[in-house]
């Protein structure tokens, strides 16, 4: 996907042609960074799914912080925006919608392991 929204108005999962800009068209460079997120991503995920259970608002804040700036350099555009409602929620000590959204913030980090594992795929 290389436009910013898709036919139903929402954001891509992934702003390919975002990436592609910031590293000059270096396919070698987007291939390391996105192996980069696949590595540490699974790790962030789990982290953040022991401080809801833990109820440590405070640490989910950061981790959701963390998942944000990195999906928001990879152009990972709706995990970057369910973490930064995520962040919010925390913040404001929603927990609502801190509830509605940790089951939407795993589906879409899901969503992008599967897009980026597909262009690691065709372009190693």
């Amino acid at each position: 996907m290389n436009e910013t929204t898709n036919n139903s108005g929402e954001p891509p999962v992934w702003d390919q042609s975002g990436l592609e800009k910031r590293v000059r068209g270096k396919t070698d460079r987007m291939v390391k960074l996105i192996k980069l997120y696949l590595a540490d991503m699974p790790a962030r995920m789990d982290e953040l799914s022991t401080q809801i259970d833990q109820e440590r608002m405070q640490e989910v804040r950061d981790v959701a912080h963390t998942i944000k700036g990195v999906c928001g350099n990879l152009g990972m555009i709706r995990l970057q925006n369910v973490a930064s409602e995520l962040e919010v929620a925390v913040q404001d000590a929603d927990q609502e919608n801190i509830s509605k959204l940790v089951p939407i913030i795993k589906a879409e980090y899901n969503k992008s392991a599967d897009l980026l594992q597909g262009f690691i795929d065709t372009h190693s």
